[in-house]
């Protein structure tokens, strides 16, 4: 005869397992993934699953890799299983690229980390698997032309072509290549490229030429869309630009005093609030600013940005 003890323990058990039956159904209906990687590795940006919802019809991704390269084939799949997650209805296909060389050559591939996606009549090539890659095809595939970007050089600005900690700007080009933008390079502004969508001057350190500062308030006054990175010291001509179109550079700089009692040289601002009426649907901050100076808007309704409550100004050194 069963004792008591023994009959509680049996129903604990019971229960315990119909419990832990019940969180395996719903973690296989309703897979979900926590990230608490610090460069959001097994996080898709927001861009990208914007992209996702606008697709229409069927779609279908055939990736190729190497059985030699473990790591890169399953960082392809990662990637794929992400895409998959925020689109279930997408199909996916990974084929070991020496073991279906049929299926190579009927999609003319015949090199590893390659993906093929499908699209009603269309066929487009993602080489090499990455997320700004195939976002950039999934794009063109929902019909959303990408927004052509021109960075201009020739005055002393950080290039997005470079990988340089400080004076490199290749981190950003990637970062708006994975949110719809088509980044290129354009020497001097006397001319501004008729697709262009967006401009970037980001932190001129000489002067533009006259015809240059003409091209680009030409541009801005068509409606085109400029960009102005202004690190203290920023050049006349630039700042007389900005006048133009009622901004005034102060010419001072943004000290943190709180950051001083840390050791920091109080330089670094923190950008703390977005004003919403010019900015609506700005969203949350996560600026620091290494060095930064403030502005004025004219007939503005408050300041764009304001840094952290213990944040002040001083007259710039330069």
């Amino acid at each position: 005869m069963m004792t008591r003890p023994i009959l509680l323990l049996t129903v604990q058990i019971v229960v315990v397992t119909a419990i832990l039956g019940c969180l395996v159904t719903l973690a296989a209906l309703h897979p979900w993934r926590l990230d608490l990687t610090p460069e959001r590795r097994f996080t898709l940006s927001p861009y990208t699953r914007a992209v996702l919802a606008r697709l229409a019809g069927e779609v279908r991704i055939t990736a190729f890799y190497s059985s030699q390269e473990p790591a890169t084939r399953r960082e392809m799949t990662d990637l794929l299983g992400l895409y998959q997650d925020a689109r279930p209805d997408l199909a996916v296909r990974l084929f070991d690229l020496d073991r279906s060389p049929g299926v190579a050559k009927q999609l003319h591939v015949t090199s590893y980390n390659t993906g093929i996606v499908e699209a009603a009549e269309r066929r487009e090539r993602v080489d090499p698997v990455t997320e700004e890659n195939l976002t950039a095809v999934l794009r063109a595939a929902a019909g959303t032309p990408p927004v052509v970007t021109y960075f201009v050089l020739g005055h002393g600005e950080h290039d997005p072509r470079a990988d340089e900690e400080r004076g490199g700007a290749a981190e950003a080009a990637r970062a708006l290549g994975l949110e719809g933008f088509q980044v290129r390079i354009v020497e001097g502004a006397a001319r501004v490229p008729e697709d262009a969508g967006l401009v970037v001057l980001a932190g001129p350190t000489r002067d533009l030429r006259p015809a240059e500062i003409d091209a680009l308030g030409a541009y801005l006054t068509g409606g085109g869309c400029l960009l102005l990175l202004c690190d203290p010291g920023t050049p006349s001509t630039v700042a007389g630009l900005l006048r133009r179109f009622g901004i005034e550079l102060t010419a001072d700089l943004v000290v943190d005093e709180q950051a001083r009692l840390f050791g920091s040289d109080g330089l670094f601002a923190r950008v703390a609030y977005l004003n919403q009426t010019l900015l609506p649907g700005g969203g949350e901050v996560q600026a620091l600013l290494p060095e930064a100076q403030s502005l004025r808007l004219v007939d503005a309704a408050g300041p764009v940005a304001t840094a952290a409550g213990h944040s002040r100004s001083r007259p710039s050194p330069g």
